[in-house]
Order: structure tokens, then C-alpha cells, then sequence
């Protein structure tokens, strides 16, 4: 019984990830610093798909708050997946902290639901001040990047990163 759990639970992590990479952004987006510091915008409209469903957003200033995020160390990157769901609402997925920034990708992206689009990817160099106008202190992707992540169980996370540019 608990190896069919274990298997059926890991399936359902991939599944989910799997749903989550299928949402995608149709129209790439304009991300830049917003006007507060701290924040992104998108400067053009944009147009994505959740589910298959195509949805629209105006371009929008101060969009992604992601000023509340702790200041990393000299040895920290870290990921956040800017976001909307199907009704319009931002949201940020922030993984945890990595010591390189293709294993803050996967970790970042990993995290990501499937009632969302990934619209834009931070990774944020070490000694990044969420506070401060931020496209200087990292990696900005346009889109969502392409990541593999390996599912060790579904507790845990192994991180294979191919990065290609959208």
C-alpha cells in the first residue's frame, strides 16, 4: 500500500508540473522595474493561456511586489515566477535559495501551480535588496524559461537545468 501512495503521490507531482509548464504566455510582455521600487511592471499588453484558455491583460505598473522578500547573502540566488491566473490576479512564486542561479531557476519553477501563467522569471543574484529597483541585481526572462526539474519524491526537489531563452 505505501509503495502505491508514494508512486501515485509522485505521479500527481509530475502531473501537476507537467499542467503547470503547459500555461504559457502567447504575446511576450515588456517586464521592467516598476515605478516603486521594489516592484515589476509589464509595459505592453500581453496575452496567455491557462488550461488552453486564452486570457488578456493591459499593461499594468507595479504589478509584482516583490519588496517584502528577504535580502540574500554574498552566496544566495534565488528565483520568483511573476504570475496571473485566470481571472487577472498577480501573483509571485519565490523558491528557495540556491547556490547557483540555474538551480534557483528549477527550484523557483517547481514551485509554480497549474492555475497559472508563468508571464516572467527573476533570479536574483547574490546580495540582492528586494527593496531597490531590482532588473540590475538579476536575471529578468521575458516568458518562462525552459527548465527541467526531476522529481526525486514528491517531498523533494533534484534540480537538471537546461536554460534556453525564450
Amino acid at each position: 500500500y505505501t509503495a502505491v501512495r508514494t508512486a501515485l503521490l509522485a505521479l500527481a507531482v509530475d502531473l501537476g508540473a507537467f499542467r503547470s509548464a503547459r500555461n504559457k504566455v502567447n504575446t511576450p510582455p515588456t517586464i521592467a522595474n516598476g515605478t516603486t521600487a521594489g516592484r515589476f511592471q509589464h509595459t505592453g499588453n500581453l496575452a496567455f493561456e491557462i488550461d488552453g484558455i486564452c486570457y488578456s491583460k493591459s499593461a499594468t505598473d507595479d504589478v509584482w511586489n516583490l519588496s517584502g522578500l528577504t535580502t540574500l547573502t554574498g552566496a544566495q540566488y534565488q528565483a520568483t515566477a511573476l504570475c496571473y491566473d485566470s481571472a487577472g490576479t498577480q501573483s509571485i512564486v519565490t523558491g528557495a535559495t540556491a547556490a547557483t542561479a540555474a538551480a534557483a531557476l528549477a527550484l523557483g519553477l517547481a514551485g509554480v501551480g497549474s492555475t497559472v501563467a508563468v508571464i516572467g522569471v527573476f533570479v536574483a543574484n547574490p546580495s540582492t535588496n528586494y527593496a531597490n529597483a531590482l532588473s540590475s541585481q538579476g536575471t529578468l526572462y521575458q516568458g518562462r524559461p525552459l527548465a527541467t526539474v526531476t522529481y526525486a519524491a514528491p517531498a523533494a526537489v533534484t534540480a537538471s537545468v537546461t536554460l534556453i531563452s525564450p
